[in-house]
């Protein structure tokens, strides 16, 4: 038992300590900030240096770099568009948690490989491609940003929208961060560029080679659908699901999963989960990750998307889809098939953006209990008309983004582009790390 005094001395010695942590923590909170000028001012000499030291006549040097697998295929889709070039030498860079996937990916590609975002900041890159946001480097160094998803992403984060927001895209000076963010729409490109004007000639409409790819994947309906194991009378329904607390799987996964195993039972209907890389282990980003819940369900005849699966062969395939707020619900309007989601909670998405928009229009899945008469009654109708206008703002240029982005891509370099294409990443040929079905995220 504590002593009367002494409890009195603790009591009084409380808001000493704090404020002696307090104290701590500001010191710590200046020399940090101290120290991160001194590394930008040392990254930036270093740059300066590098860049005067250039050669004219010498190779380009390209970075790639991939945040998470499905970051890191976005930014190979569009590096495929101009790896032919002899010019160009590119390493592909990823985050050391994911090593063994990006290494796999770059013997794939013929890349050389680094684990490890922060090298990128030592060297005077001719480009650097990035399929999220960064933050600003070097001003002789020019950051192309593409969309990893179909469409802008809806989602806000932390309080603010993800892809255009002010914090995101411009330094603190007011100038871009990016040379270029190629994106699909010109719809949202003219939207985004009359609100922001700074990023005026820095928004480029390349159209979506994800949405080309996924287009072109419709022609081998049937092949894809025979591969995956269902047959022509069985009606294929995908779910889909971002991450966070407002996801598809963080709100009624469960529910609605237990309930997918109930109605797959009668034969009818068969389901393709496909979730986000954020709600797996190998990502490091979910508190509980969904991995052995997700892989028990293929036992009960569920078709599981694992983190570098194709998930364009599952929304080719499907006769209809179930949505939360994620980009491949703008993907699968694409497709002008029945769509329906499940609720998303307002704080969760961006009120003016596409997905937004599209749960307006589309038929809400309220309790996971009905599941067997809503696909029912879904898959009697078709597409709402309001969601086909909708799918028509998506992507701009349909069929031309492998050039467009091609095209865009040289302009940035500042060199002529040679003619042809070895590598359409839209197509069924393309190199393996671009269209593999097997994951690679182990």
């Amino acid at each position: 038992m504590v002593e009367p005094e002494r409890l009195n001395v603790w009591r009084r010695s409380r808001p000493q300590r704090w404020i002696r942590d307090q104290a701590r923590r500001r010191q710590i909170v200046a020399i940090r900030s101290i120290l991160e000028r001194i590394g930008r001012a040392v990254l930036s000499v270093v740059v300066e240096v590098r860049t005067r030291r250039r050669r004219p006549d010498g190779p380009r040097h390209v970075a790639l770099l991939g945040h998470n697998i499905l970051m890191t295929q976005a930014v190979l889709r569009a590096w495929a568009t101009i790896a032919d070039d002899p010019r160009l030498k590119a390493r592909l860079f990823v985050p050391w948690a994911y090593r063994r996937a990006g290494r796999k990916l770059a013997r794939a590609g013929g890349l050389r490989f680094a684990a490890g975002l922060g090298w990128t900041r030592l060297w005077a890159w001719d480009l650097v491609l990035v399929a999220n946001h960064v933050k600003a480097y070097h001003p002789s160094v020019p950051v192309v940003r593409m969309l990893h998803g179909i469409g802008s992403s809806s989602k806000i984060l932390r309080g603010h929208e993800f892809t255009y927001d002010p914090g995101r895209v411009l330094r603190a000076d007011g100038t871009a961060v990016y040379a270029r963010i190629f994106e699909s729409s010109e719809f949202t490109a003219n939207e985004v560029v009359g609100r922001l004007p700074a990023l005026a000639g820095h928004v480029a409409v390349t159209g979506s080679l994800a949405a080309d790819q996924l287009l072109a994947r419709q022609c081998d309906f049937a092949d894809i659908r025979r591969q995956m194991g269902f047959t022509a009378s069985q009606r294929v329904i995908v779910s889909m699901s971002t991450f966070g607390p407002y996801s598809l799987m963080e709100t009624i996964g469960r529910r609605l999963i237990d309930e997918m195993r109930h109605v797959t039972t009668a034969g009818r209907y068969r389901f393709v989960v496909c979730t986000h890389p954020n709600l797996w282990a190998a990502h490091r980003r979910a508190a509980r990750p969904w991995d052995e819940f997700l892989r028990r369900q293929r036992q009960h005849g569920l078709t599981i998307l694992e983190p570098g699966d194709d998930w364009a062969r599952a929304l080719a395939v499907a006769d209809a889809a179930i949505s939360d707020h994620t980009s491949l619900a703008t993907a699968f309007a694409l497709l002008g098939k029945p769509l329906a989601f499940v609720p998303v909670a307002e704080p969760a998405i961006e009120a003016t953006s596409t997905v937004a928009r599209l749960i307006q229009f589309s038929p809400i899945l309220s309790d996971p209990a009905e599941l067997g008469p809503f696909l029912d009654t879904l898959l009697a109708g078709d597409s709402a008309p309001g969601v086909a206008a909708i799918g028509a703002e998506i992507v701009s240029h349909p069929g031309q983004a492998a050039s467009r982005t091609r095209a865009e891509l040289y302009r940035v370099l500042g060199l002529d582009s040679p003619a042809g294409m070895a590598v359409d990443p839209t197509t069924s040929a393309a190199s393996p790390w671009l269209v593999s079905g097997e994951p690679v995220s182990s």
